[in-house]
């Protein structure tokens, strides 16, 4: 007393009309002109350029660590005075000095233009961590503008300049 099921096929559909059938190739194109290319240079790099100088000019140092780790070192890289932590010293040696090199770089020219002035040197290092950060974003954004549009750029733009954490991050080391 098996049952058994008769499966019949769909009748062949009738071929569609032109009228009626839609690909890719009919989607209206956009022009570019509307669209643009995306953003440009200018309007991020000056945003952001003014947000990192007042993060520059005006950010506390947060955390100990930063002063310890980062500027006592670079302070003796310059000046040849300076603490020297135990993730530094020869006995541990946990953190290497390349990073406070490329530091260096930017505070030995400063420290000879400023000789009597360590805070303009101070600036100067944090000034050019906020350029660093400046041009890196900005070619993110100008990125993300040629690959996605504008929309998503400028919300990408718009995450940059207003949170709280790229604006202590971007100058701090």
């Amino acid at each position: 007393m098996a049952l058994s099921a008769v499966r019949q096929r769909r009748s062949e559909a009738s071929d569609p009309s032109p009228s009626q059938s839609y690909t890719k190739l009919d989607k209206p194109q956009q022009s570019e002109e509307k669209d643009g290319k995306g953003l440009g240079w200018l309007f991020p790099f000056l945003a952001l350029g003014f947000l990192r100088y007042m993060s520059a000019t005006s950010n506390i140092i947060h955390d100990c660590d930063e002063v310890f780790n980062y500027w006592e070192p670079l302070h003796y890289l310059l000046y040849k005075t300076g603490f020297q932590t135990w993730e530094y010293s020869s006995q541990y040696a946990l953190r290497s000095y390349l990073y406070l090199l490329f530091h260096e770089i930017v505070g030995r020219p400063a420290s000879w233009l400023f000789s009597e002035d360590k805070v303009r040197v101070f600036y100067a290092v944090r000034f050019l961590l906020g350029l660093l950060s400046v041009l890196t974003d900005t070619v993110l954004v100008v990125a993300l503008s040629r690959k996605y549009g504008k929309r998503l750029a400028t919300y990408a733009l718009a995450m940059l300049c207003l949170t709280s954490g790229c604006f202590f991050a971007s100058t701090s080391k």
